[in-house]
């Protein structure tokens, strides 16, 4: 596996890649006021690479691969390396070939067929799976959270495309697996491009027990993961009540897509601290603004989430909430009602950690049905869980059918009847976005530049309560500059915001039923 040139060990944990945005988080873990249970001096030694995988290969043993066949049997190296606590390697450093090192698997020689029977195997010595090319995993990229964990890999061409061979074997696995449901799938699915989307991305849509945690070039997870993970709720800013005008246009913007580990590790972190020094620099122009943030940084990396909310914190006008779908990158609708019932808990529970009512939601077009009917109306029976729903259909350029053909903007659900639903109780509601915004982006959504942006945003429906799902490759100097060009008429408000001024707009309509 591939190592950096500096592999820094800190209390027996290697930060083995060291990029510029890894360098950035390695200041922020060794300069932060918020290191839990760990003293500040704990000791930092720097090796080189060479050093650190002789010293790992004798101390561990190793797992032999053939860099040739990786295609064939790299994945199957790497989980046999995690069940059997070994390193992964190519071949050993020269000075050691004659040495007494254990080679506890040599796969060099093995075939395809031999790799996956060998895998399939030992499924039940594993703990979840991942879906990582070979070519990335001979950079090492996820290569050390994998191996932590016992996590089994796949690098499998059709193994989402039904009636294969390949997708037949996968089912299999998952079957015999130990593995907790709903399943977390690391790494990225890009097996199968159809209309710019990779079809199974969210992997529900290859096996309707899977969800995805978009990790596939996510550095030094294994030393993020070791961290002490959050027990007890992050602060958030409590938005401020606004009263409903039915001349104005209300709009949330939900900068999106940080399910992805790699956007958070990577330029994201960018967007953030732009943000913060604008708002620090000129206050009224620090508009109301909704990032999404995974919830998955709680256990994998909490320092990472510490560094986001803080940000926000000092911004001042920055909120966080669930990506798609939640806890993981997957289409609940699509999941057995055991696997759904996990999920509401699991959401609920994470949601009282990121102290967060919100989150994105995407299903597959045609998933929606059952979605509104048996997933979202948990959430009306729990006191304490997801309020408010920013819904977005995949792919992207199809309408929410049921929600576009009744022109409604949003919904509100509740298990009472409709009078309890807006006096008190636990009302839900969901949103349709007005559009997807991602300028140079035309995959992702409208391809506007942010003064044509503006102009859309003001010929919504005044009295209309929307939001606008904003890619996150999206630069934040575009937001400020569609912020700025605003017309008079159009408010941008927070996530919760816009869900209290969908319950007193339909309050209002109650009310005016009830006098009529």
């Amino acid at each position: 596996m591939r190592a950096s040139v500096v592999v820094v060990v800190r209390a027996e944990r290697a930060y083995v890649i060291m990029t510029e945005d890894d360098a950035f988080w390695w200041v922020v873990i060794h300069a932060s006021t918020q290191e839990i249970g760990e003293p500040r001096t704990t000791p930092t030694q720097r090796v080189d690479a060479e050093t650190f995988v002789r010293d790992a290969v004798q101390r561990f043993g190793v797992v032999l691969y053939a860099a040739a066949e990786a295609k064939n049997t790299l994945a199957t190296a790497v989980t046999l390396a995690g069940v059997l606590s070994a390193v992964p390697l190519e071949q050993l450093p020269g000075d050691l070939a004659q040495s007494n090192i254990t080679v506890k698997v040599d796969t060099r020689a093995w075939s395809k067929e031999r790799a996956l029977f060998e895998a399939e195997a030992i499924v039940g010595q594993t703990t979840s799976l991942a879906v990582q090319k070979s070519t990335l995993l001979l950079r090492g990229e996820l290569v050390d959270f994998i191996v932590k964990e016992r996590i089994f890999v796949t690098d499998l061409a059709f193994e989402c495309v039904p009636l294969t061979y390949e997708h037949a074997y996968l089912h299999r696995v998952v079957d015999k697996a130990p593995w907790r449901r709903p399943i977390r799938v690391y790494g990225y699915n890009t097996q199968v491009k159809i209309l710019g989307g990779y079809t199974f991305e969210a992997e529900t849509g290859c096996l309707a027990s899977l969800g995805q945690i978009a990790s596939q070039q996510t550095h030094n997870l294994a030393f993020w993961n070791e961290r002490p993970g959050i027990s007890e709720p992050l602060r958030q800013k409590q938005s401020d009540m606004v009263r409903y005008d039915p001349e104005l246009v209300y709009v949330a913007i939900v900068y999106g897509d940080m399910d992805n580990l790699d956007f958070v590790q990577g330029f994201a972190r960018e967007h953030m601290r732009t943000r913060e020094a604008r708002c620090a620099a000129a206050r009224e122009t620090c508009f109301p603004l909704t990032w999404t943030l995974s919830p998955n940084l709680l256990r994998l990396a909490p320092d990472l989430l510490r560094w986001y909310m803080s940000a926000g914190e000092r911004s001042g006008n920055d909120w966080f909430i669930f990506p798609p779908s939640g806890t993981l990158y997957a289409y609940p609708g699509m999941f057995s009602a055991a696997d759904q019932h996990v999920f509401v808990q699991q959401m609920t529970a994470d949601a009282r950690l990121m102290n967060t009512s919100g989150s994105v939601h995407w299903e597959w077009f045609y998933r929606w049905k059952p979605a509104f009917e048996t997933y979202f109306t948990q959430y009306t029976h729990l006191s304490h869980s997801i309020r408010s729903f920013f819904l977005n259909d995949v792919p992207w350029p199809i309408p929410l059918p049921d929600m576009a053909l009744r022109g409604e903007t949003y919904r509100v659900l509740s298990s009472n009847d409709y009078s309890s639903r807006v006096h008190g109780q636990t009302p839900v509601v969901l949103f349709k976005p007005a559009f997807n915004w991602a300028p140079g982006n035309p995959s992702g959504g409208l391809s506007l530049p942010p003064a044509l942006c503006a102009q859309l945003l003001g010929r919504l429906s005044r009295g209309s309560i929307q939001y606008m799902y904003t890619i996150q490759t999206t630069a934040i100097e575009d937001i400020f500059t569609l912020a700025a060009q605003l017309p008079e008429h159009v408010r941008l408000v927070s996530y919760e915001q816009l869900a209290h001024l969908a319950l007193q707009r339909e309050a209002n309509r109650e009310r005016g039923r009830t006098e009529s």
